[in-house]
């Protein structure tokens, strides 16, 4: 049912046939198990109750045509219920309020994985989860969620910069927002502080020498291409991550090429940008990054799999913080991971330049 309803979204119903110690395995590295610290205070004892207006404003938001949980009660069946049995759902509800809990079994789900396009299977980020709560629990969750944002709203709201968990906000305007903040040069000139510490040049070195030296693209050609990354995130992940890197070089070229009045002499040295950034790794020729170098390159295959094989797991650019927090040990085995292995490629490196220099 879950799937289906997914799948007629997607306009397609991809066969996806998955065997069940995979499917174990893939949740499991999903969805990390990660120690309760919450300190919980006790509430005050005389809480105000839910009304029935509390429960039809509830009961309202809740979308029909959705999979419903592993009870498999669906959204149509609890609004029917809110609507010709209110005071018995209410006193429910009421009940769990007054003792302060929220059932173990309504925090259960309903787990089912969708395929990525273009991603092997054997991956665990093949997949896309979709999780299917009791219905019931969403009632609960929107009735306490009402509760709280009008107990925010009678105390001034959130901060307006508060863009995740708002209505009627979404990332598109805190991206937007950030893009107006570049425009007004607050952060090119933090950007310029840095790169003069990082190209050790004197204070008289205009950001735009700057920037080509270090390779750094200025900050508001990143920011865009990290908006045109977000508005595509839909697409293949990497393709589109090279297409907005490739706009980010293009739209630096002509600006580099359009400067007429500041590092003039650096142009003359380096009039093409992408023949000076352009960073083969020394190993096996690949573009690099630190991605590249921490998960993919084979120089520093045995430094991943002695960290793996101690941690139960391969680790991703997605899993790796919270892996990393799941415990003292798997801190400190991945923290040595990427220590080892940065050490050493820094060594080899300046012994590389230093042959070259030799032999030059």
């Amino acid at each position: 049912m879950a799937y289906k309803i997914v799948a007629k979204k997607l306009n397609s119903l991809t066969p996806y046939e998955i065997d069940d110690d995979r499917k174990k395995q893939i949740v499991s590295e999903l969805f990390l198990q990660v120690e309760d610290r919450w300190e919980t205070e006790p509430a005050e004892k005389d809480i105000e109750l839910f009304t029935l207006k509390e429960l039809e404003a509830a009961a309202a938001n809740i979308k029909c045509g959705k999979a419903p949980g592993p009870d498999q009660i669906p959204p149509e069946a609890v609004k029917i219920m809110a609507e010709c049995l209110p005071n018995w759902i209410l006193a429910v509800m009421n009940n769990l309020l007054e003792k302060q809990e929220f059932p173990n079994k309504w925090k259960e789900a309903r787990v089912v994985l969708i395929p990525k396009s273009g991603k092997l299977q054997s991956s665990v980020n093949s997949s896309r989860p979709l999780c299917m709560l009791n219905v019931l629990s969403k009632l609960l969750e929107i009735l306490i969620k009402n509760r709280l944002q009008e107990e925010l709203g009678g105390k001034g709201g959130l901060h307006p910069n508060q863009y995740s968990y708002q209505k009627g906000k979404s990332t598109i305007q805190a991206i937007e927002g950030v893009i107006e903040t570049v425009r007004d040069y607050k952060c090119k000139w933090t950007q310029r502080k840095m790169l003069l510490r990082v190209a050790s040049a004197y204070k008289t070195v205009s950001a735009v020498a700057l920037q080509i030296i270090t390779g750094t693209i200025p900050i508001d050609v990143l920011v865009k291409e990290r908006a045109y990354a977000h508005y595509h995130r839909q697409e293949e992940t990497r393709e589109v991550k090279e297409r907005a890197r490739d706009n980010s070089l293009i739209a630096w070229q002509q600006r580099w090429e359009s400067e007429t009045v500041k590092a003039q002499w650096t142009k003359r040295l380096i009039p093409i940008i992408t023949q000076w950034i352009n960073d083969e790794c020394m190993y096996c020729g690949e573009e690099d990054t630190a991605e590249h170098t921490i998960f993919k390159c084979s120089r520093w295959r045995e430094n991943r799999d002695s960290a793996y094989h101690e941690l139960g797991r391969e680790l991703t650019p997605e899993t790796l913080v919270m892996t990393m927090i799941t415990s003292d040990t798997a801190w400190k085995t991945t923290f040595n991971m990427i220590k080892t292995i940065m050490s050493a490629k820094e060594k080899e490196e300046m012994a590389r330049q230093e042959r070259e220099r030799r032999e030059n």
